[in-house]
């Protein structure tokens, strides 16, 4: 263990975790909680690239009544929802330069101002950060600031990919096994040939592409081609396990539930571009997710991959 993964665990220090998309920046970051002083209290998680630089002070930092039109009650922000708490806000990297300095000044002063009051509020709570993007690079376009950068980078995790681990293998198996507990599918397993496909796939999209995969692998009822696993052509299942007994109907019925549950686990539930993606129109693909009984809930905004992340 390295000392600053150290420190991040015996402190309340702000930690910003850096690593490319589905490196696991959540499920470090919550790890981190779990090991803190702060580990009975709540874990609250923020995007704060989906909040607009207009509405950001008052989702963070709250607003008083009548502070602005629309502002019919007070409200609370993150920062006093966290009070005493971790609160995770994750890809900083994309926030304008405006939004940046009120970050900045919250770090530094551990201070906040609810939208419409002028007496200054104490957040007594955890911050941790993560990003994708290169914030060294982006302060040098001026697109980040550098006294904010180096606020952060003071106790800096940085996380490798999933293909550069030098223990992929166990980890990809451990991953599994979990999986297989936690969903009660231990008297179900891949094939060896499966097995050595995932070890050696290169996992562009980190542990969020082996979750899906690994979702994916387990909820088909047909049976997969292995060298054809991390590809969308017709030919990936081959039909072992149709009953000989069902109809051409029945088959294909299967066929195209196996197919609409790999869609959605690429494009995370997401109708209009999986419609576009698949050339499936709109409406037909809504009411066959319907008539398959496929919740597409559990893959929009990669809920399925933050409720096995304590897999990885």
């Amino acid at each position: 263990m390295s000392v600053k993964l150290q420190v991040a665990y015996s402190s309340n220090l702000s930690v910003l975790i850096l690593g490319r998309t589905g490196s696991g920046k959540t499920y470090l970051a919550k790890k981190i909680h779990r090991k803190s002083k702060l580990s009975t209290k709540p874990f609250y998680e923020v995007n704060v690239c989906a909040l607009s630089e207009s509405l950001f002070e008052s989702e963070m930092f709250g607003h008083k009544k009548g502070a602005f039109t629309g502002a019919d009650r007070d409200k609370k922000g993150f920062c006093e929802v966290a009070e005493g708490c971790t609160l995770f806000l994750d890809e900083i990297g994309d926030l304008s330069l405006n939004v940046q300095a009120k970050l900045l000044t919250l770090l530094d002063k551990g201070t906040y101002y609810r939208v419409g009051e002028t007496t200054p509020r104490r957040f007594n709570g955890r911050l941790i950060f993560a990003t994708n993007k290169n914030l060294k690079s982006l302060v040098e376009k001026n697109e980040f600031r550098e006294d904010l950068y180096y606020r952060l980078k003071t106790l800096e995790l940085k996380l490798d990919c999933l293909a550069d681990k030098p223990n992929k293998r166990k980890i990809i198996w451990e991953f599994i096994q979990s999986f297989r507990l936690r969903n009660n599918l231990m008297n179900k397993d891949l094939e060896y040939s499966l097995y050595e496909k995932l070890y050696e796939h290169s996992w562009p999209g980190n542990y969020r592409e082996l979750a899906n995969t690994i979702e994916f692998l387990f909820s088909v009822d047909l049976k997969v081609i292995p060298s054809h696993l991390f590809k969308l052509e017709s030919d990936m299942f081959i039909d072992d396990k149709y009953e000989k007994t069902d109809s051409y109907h029945v088959n294909m019925e299967k066929y195209e539930k196996s197919l609409l549950i790999k869609y959605m686990n690429k494009f995370e539930g997401k109708i209009n571009y999986t419609s576009e993606m698949i050339g499936l129109n709109k409406v037909t693909l809504i009411s066959k997710l319907k008539k398959y009984d496929i919740d597409r809930s559990l893959y929009i905004n990669n809920k399925y991959t933050k409720k096995v992340s304590n897999g990885l």
